[in-house]
Parts: C-alpha cells; sequence; structure tokens
C-alpha cells in the first residue's frame, strides 16, 4: 500500500495523471462531445447534421518549415481528434483566386482581426501574397462511429472534381 500511494505521488509531481485525474478528464471530453453534438443539431432546427465539410487549414498548402509558431492554430482538425470523429480530407476542392491573396485584415471585410499587426500577420500576408493557384482541401467529418458515412461523401466529392 506504501509503495503504491509513493507511485501515484512520483507520478503527479512529474506531470503524470492518478486514475482519477484521467477519469475526470475523459468525462469532461465525453460531456464536451455530447453538448457539442446537441448545439450542431439544434443550430439546424433540431433536423441533426450529418456530416460536416470545413477547410483542412486557414491557409492554402504551406511551405515546409513555414512556420513553427503557427501550425497548431492554422489547422482545423484539432476539434476532431478531440470529438473522436470519423474524419478524412480530400483535395484539391479548389485553388486560391488572385483576388484572394492576402491576409492583412480590412476591418470592413474581417471583423474579428480588426487591428491585428503583429509579426505572425505580417508573415502570413506575406506568404499569401505568393499563394495564386495552390490548392485548398476540405476535411469531411460526422459524429462518432459514422466512418462509412464519411468515407461515401468523401468519394462523391472525388467524383464530382473529375468531372469539373
Amino acid at each position: 500500500m506504501k509503495k503504491e500511494k509513493c507511485l501515484t505521488s512520483k507520478l503527479t509531481r512529474n506531470g503524470g495523471l492518478t486514475v482519477l485525474e484521467e477519469r475526470s478528464i475523459s468525462a469532461q471530453i465525453m460531456q464536451f462531445r455530447d453538448e457539442f453534438w446537441r448545439y450542431i443539431d439544434q443550430s439546424n432546427n433540431n433536423n441533426g447534421v450529418d456530416i460536416i465539410i470545413s477547410p483542412v487549414c486557414c491557409y492554402p498548402t504551406l511551405p515546409l518549415g513555414f512556420s513553427k509558431n503557427l501550425s497548431l492554430s492554422l489547422t482545423s482538425t484539432m476539434l476532431q481528434n478531440l470529438l473522436d470523429c470519423p474524419a478524412g480530407s480530400i483535395g484539391p476542392i479548389c485553388y486560391v483566386q488572385k483576388d484572394e491573396c492576402f491576409y492583412q485584415p480590412n476591418s470592413n471585410e474581417f471583423l474579428y482581426f480588426y487591428n491585428q499587426n503583429d509579426s505572425l500577420t505580417k508573415e502570413i500576408d506575406s506568404y499569401m501574397e505568393e499563394a495564386q493557384g495552390l490548392p485548398c482541401n476540405v476535411q469531411v467529418y460526422a459524429k462518432p462511429y459514422q466512418d462509412e458515412l464519411v468515407l461515401r461523401v468523401m468519394k462523391e466529392l472525388e467524383s464530382c472534381m473529375k468531372q469539373v
């Protein structure tokens, strides 16, 4: 008994979790997952949502080593990992057009980015100046255990893109 207490103490002190802490975190994640899907279904007039298609990344294909500081903030796939969703990406679906080659926020168009002019914003803006023609992919994801639905929609998107 004394050894178990000592081991638990060491794990906690070194960044590990006790079993109770791990179970508590898992329960919170599961509660978040349920609340998320309930919110999504309600926001669609209670009709339910079968599948969601969204951009994989907030920007077109990034060059290798573009910015280690931005990698996590540029992806929208972390939510699907947390929600334990079946997901896949497909593309290119479209390509960056000439009039989309900027990031510098304009207060009329991007209220969220108003007055954002830090070094990372400047770095992204300089990258976007030469982004014309770069591919953009989408991700397809659904509620847990709906793998077949995700694959079916990805197949349909792929078929549509071949026809264009």
